[in-house]
């Protein structure tokens, strides 16, 4: 189950009982998600984050050099390394951020560069 109080509008989650992606819009009685074939409201219990990995990179413009992950936006640039797994992503060489999740990688990226991240996942099979 996702903790909804960390996402945002735009965030990406997978709904669980139909394996699909499926984009968060707002919180209320039901869930209200955004899928390929329109909105729908569904439970809580029925979402999940979705981990970080190098399917979905090229989606969110990011390119792969030297052994990470970088994009130039908004006059700053952004890299995405994995270690053991587990990304961070950082500006400008600054300290990085653990993005263990989609949703992690988004909110941070628009926190350091005031923009949103607004990959279109559908299409991408997710991990059976």
């Amino acid at each position: 189950m996702a903790d909804l109080f960390k996402c945002r509008p735009g965030n990406w989650l997978l709904y669980i009982p139909e394996n699909q992606y499926c984009t968060f819009i707002s919180r209320g009685q039901y869930v209200t998600v955004q899928m390929y074939n329109g909105n729908r409201d569904v439970f809580e219990d029925d979402l999940t984050f979705i981990k970080i990995s190098a399917d979905v990179l090229p989606l969110c413009k990011f390119t792969f050099k030297d052994g990470q992950w970088a994009k130039k936006v908004a006059g700053r640039t952004l890299s995405l390394t994995f270690n053991n797994d587990v990304a961070y992503l950082a500006a400008d060489s600054g300290l990085p951020n653990l993005v263990v999740y989609i949703h992690n990688l988004q909110n941070t990226y628009e926190d350091l560069t005031r923009e949103l991240l607004m990959p279109n996942i559908y299409g991408i099979k997710h991990p059976e």
